[in-house]
């Protein structure tokens, strides 16, 4: 018999252990994106829902279990003394018989996926001399969360369209989510908030701690979806009744200042880790959503020659910037002239300068020259810096895309 026990969990108060989470990710449709970014919209289910879900990657029957043993016999009046709301189940996965607590199974909770330093493992230096780290979110963790494939993608209406939620901080939104609990009447220590923990269930087991410890625990073959849970471990009528009344939903606010919607992925996601960044490739060629800052972001990327392939020459550059005077006068009516540091708007007749963000020039292009760049708050231009190429028709299309996000630690 394995007992599984871990140490560093703690379920007393409000957890803090998701502290070492860099970013979270969650997979939905457009439709619900939008509301969980426009109104911090969230639906908390309940594990015995999962555990209904026939689809592999999504349904586990085991979601909940606090037992399992190969031979019941004497044995099954034990293991269901140990709950007074529990119940045998047979499980043909595991070759096991099961032991479930009712009440734990209706707690309601939130999933997402959470993004560690431990994901990155190899370490590497780019052409800048920044020491990064390598990690990749593989292909079938999105491959769990939705059925449709990359050629039926476009064909679907846009909100019911898979997409990826992208959360840049996790404390914050945990802050926003527990605020919001508890002014629905949740009280601090009945809230949860933990990395699950994936754990072989081969052999016979049994949790050797209380409820509901068994919503952070998962088969291994789940590894992949690195869970955080937030877990609402109340027991209370009034609180389960107004949960039960909205269909598990609450409104936590506007959330478009910590997290963005981005297109599905429908291949591995790689990401390079930083002392203060994130970069990761985009999922799809961006056509035609290119905003007004995500241009300047781009222009001062080629400005200061830092872009994530090898340094460019100073023809490549002036050539790049040829092509921006063009996208700023047909996409926003803007006058840019290669290689000055300001445009004109014509459309509010403003004039934008962010010559403070470029302090200094890559001066030498020689292999593994750089001279670093110091970005200022001036222009907000350091918040999302995307690269595109444009195509003769002016369609934008990927190059190796990276976001680059500052965040904190």
């Amino acid at each position: 018999m394995v007992f599984i026990h871990h140490p560093n969990i703690r379920y007393k108060g409000i957890s803090t252990n998701y502290s070492p989470t860099i970013m979270l990710l969650r997979c939905t449709i457009r439709n619900y994106a939008d509301a969980f970014v426009e109104k911090g919209l969230i639906r908390f289910g309940t594990p015995k829902e999962w555990r209904k879900i026939d689809k592999d990657g999504q349904g586990d029957q085991l979601e909940g279990c606090y037992s399992a043993v190969e031979n019941i016999d004497g044995a099954e009046a034990f293991f269901l003394s140990l709950r007074a709301n529990s119940f045998c189940e047979y499980i043909e996965e595991v070759d096991k018989f099961c032991f479930f607590d009712d009440e734990i199974l209706n707690l309601r909770s939130f999933c997402l996926y959470g993004l560690s330093k431990s994901l990155f493992s190899e370490e590497y230096t780019d052409h800048f001399l920044n020491n990064l780290k390598k990690g990749v979110i593989p292909k079938s963790y999105f491959q769990d969360f939705t059925e449709v494939t990359k050629e039926g993608y476009d064909s679907l209406d846009d909100e019911e369209k898979p997409v990826d939620i992208f959360i840049y901080k996790p404390k914050e939104f945990f802050e926003r989510i527990r605020k919001s609990l508890r002014s629905q009447g949740v009280y601090n220590h009945e809230i949860i908030i933990n990395p699950v923990h994936y754990v072989d269930r081969s052999k016979n087991w049994m949790l050797a701690e209380q409820a509901p410890k068994e919503l952070f625990f998962k088969q291994l073959r789940f590894e992949h979806q690195s869970e955080v849970r937030v877990v609402i471990n109340t027991q209370r009528k009034e609180i389960l009744d107004e949960f039960d009344k909205n269909n598990g939903l609450i409104n936590i606010g506007d959330l478009s200042d910590i997290c963005s919607v981005s297109d599905y992925y429908f291949k591995e996601m790689n990401i390079s880790l930083g002392e203060r960044s994130l970069l990761f490739d985009l999922p799809k060629p961006i056509v035609s959503k290119v905003t007004f800052d995500e241009a300047i972001s781009i222009l001062l990327q080629y400005l200061c020659d830092e872009v994530p392939e090898s340094p460019l020459s100073i023809d490549a550059i002036n050539d790049k910037l040829k092509e921006f005077s063009k996208l700023f006068d047909e996409l926003f009516n803007c006058d840019y002239t290669p290689k000055q540091l300001f445009l004109y708007n014509r459309n509010n007749n403003q004039t934008y300068d962010f010559s403070k963000n470029v302090e200094s020039r890559l001066i030498k292009h020689s292999k593994y020259y750089y001279e670093k760049h110091n970005y200022q708050e001036f222009f907000k231009a350091n918040k999302l810096i995307t690269i595109y190429i444009p195509t003769a028709s002016y369609a934008w299309w990927n190059i190796g895309v990276y976001y680059f996000i500052e965040k904190e630690y």
